[in-house]
Formats: C-alpha cells, sequence, structure tokens
C-alpha cells in the first residue's frame, strides 16, 4: 500500500478501478491498485473490444484517450475537469451531471465493496495475498 495527498488530507490505502457494462450494470473487469496510482493508468486494462462509450470520474481525463475514442468510434463520456484557477461553464457541468446519472447506475458494485455487511452477498468472501476481500467479479464472493 502507499499513501497519497489529497487536498490537504493524506490517505493510504488502495483503489478498486471497475470496468461494467452501462445497460446490466455487470462487472466485466477489475483492477486494485495503490492509492498513489493514477485512475488514467489503469483505464486501458478496463475496457473489453465491444465497449461502445466509455463513462468515467474526472481521474479519467485524458485529451490523449478522448482523441483515440473518437477515431474508433467509441464515444467518450468521462467528467470534464475545470482548468486551475477557473470554474467548470455551464455546458460542462450539465453535461457532467447527464453523465454522471448514467454512472450511478453502476456505483452499487461500490457500495456492495465498502458497505462491510458480508453477510447478506452468501458465502464469507476469500481473501487476495493483503487480506483484502475479492470482489464476485474478481473470483470472490
Amino acid at each position: 500500500m502507499h499513501q497519497t495527498k489529497k487536498g490537504m488530507q493524506w490517505y493510504c490505502g488502495m483503489k478498486v478501478h471497475v470496468g461494467a457494462d452501462v445497460d446490466s450494470g455487470a462487472v466485466h473487469s477489475v483492477e486494485i491498485t495503490a492509492a498513489n496510482e493514477a485512475d488514467i493508468n489503469i483505464l486501458p486494462k478496463l475496457l473489453r473490444a465491444e465497449d461502445e462509450v466509455i463513462f468515467g470520474d474526472a481521474g479519467y481525463t485524458s485529451d490523449e484517450y478522448k482523441r483515440g475514442s473518437r477515431q474508433l468510434g467509441i464515444r467518450w463520456c468521462v467528467q470534464d475537469k475545470r482548468k486551475p484557477g477557473q470554474n467548470l461553464p455551464e455546458s460542462q457541468k450539465k453535461r457532467n451531471r447527464k453523465h454522471s446519472s448514467i454512472r450511478a447506475r453502476v456505483k452499487h458494485v461500490f457500495r456492495v465493496i465498502t458497505s462491510g455487511n458480508l453477510d447478506s452477498l452468501g458465502p464469507a468472501p476469500r481473501a487476495d495475498g493483503l487480506g483484502q476481500p475479492v470482489p464476485a467479479a474478481a473470483g470472490g464472493w
């Protein structure tokens, strides 16, 4: 595990990155990284050949990936970031809200991972080498 600073707060731990189907919410890929790993570095591992659209929070913002996805005919719906010292224009805020409402459909995956109430999920979860529960999509629960 590693530590990272966000704002004035230090965090120590790991992050779970999940690739999920937009229509069904079914998880198709899971990556676990150290807290200091940039989200955008994990994006290629979360994509499948048949994906037609990419949703993500602002941590997955990349002009290079945005151009590449458009060239491949993949719709880019990643949250826009504000520029340093500026606010987002209203049009970008509106687009971010629209994308967030769609991303919210697959957020239940994180609620299951972080809820701590594993009794309702069936058999006890197994742990990986770090003692962390392994989500169902990765072969656990």
